[in-house]
């Protein structure tokens, strides 16, 4: 016999079906590595390994139900009985070949039989008057316990059909087996569940790529998982309204230079779907040339601390004077170690460029600071492509 058929015997078409999972769902994750794109990879590795560890919950119960066929073990216990009474017969007969006094005999037989009438007549004497009727037929309804039990011993033999049996020897393999085969279900599960998290922070952390943005942006994930701080976005047919959203969904905030405000309503809930009725929201400052509720100073603060976020309209002069208070507050910040707790997303979508001199002073200080520079359009001087990390176009 094979290990695939001996394994089929244990084990059953549940068992090879939750190996055959588990062992394409390390298939799927070793795809994953290689490609280190798709999500859906791994969360088809995932689906996977948690259908082969419900087979193999499911076959280890079966293989819990085998017993131990103890068949062979009483034949030769029942073999050694008849032997042992063949030797205790012959043993007798070989006893009672010795000749008996005839007369002894006879006389302690009619003793006997004497004593055994006496005693029959006291004890008839003794017996209740109820029982001297002799034996009474039983009525039907009271038979209805015993056809009971008649009826549950089948059952119980019908079950003991149905029972899978092997020798001891057997079942200790098959068990073994099965401890392995849900140990191997288990480490497929847990590494394929590291392995979603790996590719979520990873996404959650990359510019454009995060879904079901959650509030967990952090240094610490910044550590784990590094970003890119500039980032060329070319075309204009990209959502910056859900781009935006979404980061404050990820617990960051940002400053939008636009010559629009996308939004209508001035508050972004920083939870997804439907928990945003739990109303943690951040509101969002829009201003131009002709509002002047706050300075600069304010601005750049309130953003650094999340504590709002800005769309910033009016040109592109007006833009730069603002870029140009915000590179010296970072140089500040800077000449101190500080950096931004969650990343501040600085968006330029302007169809005229960022100077480039201003643009080589404000990169530098993006990762120094924890800053994200998005840009839609670029300088045409020479080099000024280098200075982005990462580049959309």
């Amino acid at each position: 016999m094979t290990a695939i058929q001996q394994l089929y015997e244990y084990f059953g078409l549940i068992g090879i079906f939750s190996i055959a999972l588990y062992l394409c769902a390390v298939l799927f994750m070793l795809a994953f590595a290689v490609r280190w794109r798709r999500s859906q990879v791994c969360w088809t590795a995932l689906a996977l390994a948690v259908a082969g560890l419900i087979l193999a919950h499911v076959n280890s119960n079966i293989v819990s139900n085998i017993k131990i066929d103890f068949s062979a073990d009483i034949s030769q216990a029942n073999a050694r009985t008849e032997e042992a009474h063949v030797d205790e017969a012959a043993s007798v007969e070989s006893d009672s070949s010795e000749p008996a006094e005839e007369g002894r005999d006879d006389a302690v037989d009619d003793t006997a039989d004497t004593l055994g009438n006496e005693n029959l007549e006291q004890n008839a004497e003794a017996v209740p008057e109820y029982r001297r009727a002799g034996k009474v037929e039983r009525e039907e309804g009271k038979q209805a316990a015993e056809k009971i039990s008649v009826g549950s011993a089948e059952s119980d033999q019908q079950q003991e059909a149905h029972v899978r049996t092997m020798t001891h020897q057997e079942v200790m393999h098959a068990n073994r087996l099965d401890r392995l085969n849900l140990l191997f279900a288990r480490a497929t599960l847990y590494l394929a569940v590291i392995v979603v998290v790996v590719d979520y922070f990873r996404r959650f952390n990359s510019t454009f790529d995060c879904y079901l943005p959650v509030p967990f942006s952090g240094r610490l994930v910044d550590a784990l998982f590094p970003k890119s701080y500039a980032v060329l976005a070319g075309g204009g047919d990209r959502n910056w309204k859900a781009f935006l959203e979404r980061a404050v969904q990820k617990g960051e905030t940002f400053i939008l230079i636009a010559n629009a405000d996308p939004w209508t309503e001035h508050r972004l809930s920083r939870l997804p779907g439907f928990l945003h009725r739990l109303g943690w929201r951040i509101e969002i400052v829009s201003t131009d040339d002709n509002e002047a509720r706050f300075d600069d100073e304010f601005l750049f603060e309130s953003a650094w601390f999340a504590r709002y976020c800005f769309v910033i309209l009016g040109g592109r002069l007006r833009a730069i004077e603002r870029l140009e208070t915000i590179i010296d507050s970072l140089e500040l910040r800077r000449s101190t170690r500080a950096t931004a707790r969650r990343t501040l997303n600085l968006v330029w979508t302007l169809e005229a460029p960022i100077p480039s001199e201003i643009l080589r002073r404000l990169v530098p200080l993006c990762e120094q600071t924890n800053i994200r520079l998005i840009a839609t359009s670029l300088d045409e001087d020479e080099g000024m492509i280098e200075l982005f990390d990462e580049a959309c176009v």
